[in-house]
């Protein structure tokens, strides 16, 4: 008897740290954090979270994507208020009073409790206009590049608010397109169509492309890329083969007119 029981212990044992050993490796949620301040600066671009009860309600939630985005760089910036049972953002990134909006995957939503999961996207921003839809919110078209032969073809879209008070997304044109916030003369054409070129970006880093808009307010669109040298292109390109051509013009001339002088000389 004290065999079977003393087995029988011992396959419980076994069953239960074959348990843990289960739960030790599954990996905690991750999710992509942006964040947009008051001036429509970029502080937070798709950053990686690991997702955690950071509030102890007992639910992985928007709010708990946000708390635990601004834990680093800005611990005290994010704060919001339960008016009305539902939860509003009061501070974002250190900006009180504003007004605040936040998209899911691309999408609205209207509540902090709203939950998320593994490899979902948040993008929190203050509207500038200084009410609820006075900024349109812009997008690029995909969240991955896929460099072929050093290039990529992307579109921009922004949603407008049509007169039925519904939101429409529509290409964007005219906008000019920034890499780690500087502008870089690209622009997208009237089907809000752009070309991004691996050797514009810094190889082996996350860049931050985004894009301006002088016609009405926007959400900053974020699109973060970290290219390798296999990304770039192969061939030199026009301007860079233009350039050696002209060196190559001037070390001949000059060659050239030291040996004239030379035998002038003699």
């Amino acid at each position: 008897m004290k065999k079977i029981v003393s087995l029988c212990l011992a396959t419980l044992l076994a069953v239960c740290c074959l348990t843990l050993s289960v739960l030790a490796e599954e990996k905690a949620p991750i999710i992509r954090v942006t964040v947009s301040d008051e001036n429509g600066a970029i502080v937070l671009a798709n950053e990686e979270i690991t997702l955690s009860d950071a509030d102890g309600d007992g639910a992985m939630t928007v709010t708990d994507a946000l708390l635990l985005a601004h834990e680093k760089d800005a611990p005290d910036g994010f704060a919001w208020t339960d008016a009305y049972g539902e939860r509003e953002i009061t501070s974002l990134w250190g900006d009180k009073g504003g007004c605040y909006g936040c998209f899911v995957n691309g999408a609205s939503f209207y509540l902090l409790t709203d939950r998320i999961e593994d490899g979902d996207t948040v993008h929190a921003f203050v509207y500038r206009g200084g009410e609820e839809l006075s900024d349109a919110y812009s997008y690029f078209s995909r969240e991955t590049v896929a460099f072929e032969d050093g290039t990529d073809t992307l579109t921009l879209y922004a949603y407008t608010l049509t007169e039925e008070g519904n939101l429409l997304s529509a290409p964007l044109a005219g906008a000019a397109i920034t890499v780690n916030g500087e502008k870089t003369g690209i622009r997208t054409d009237k089907e809000g169509k752009f070309t991004l070129r691996a050797d514009d970006l810094v190889a082996d880093r996350k860049n931050v492309i985004s894009a301006l808009y002088d016609g009405m307010l926007i959400v900053p669109p974020v699109l973060t890329v970290s290219p390798t040298e296999a990304d770039m292109p192969t061939g030199a390109r026009p301007t860079t083969l233009l350039i050696a051509f002209i060196v190559f013009i001037a070390a001949f001339c000059a060659v050239f007119v030291i040996i004239h002088g030379r035998k002038r000389k003699q």
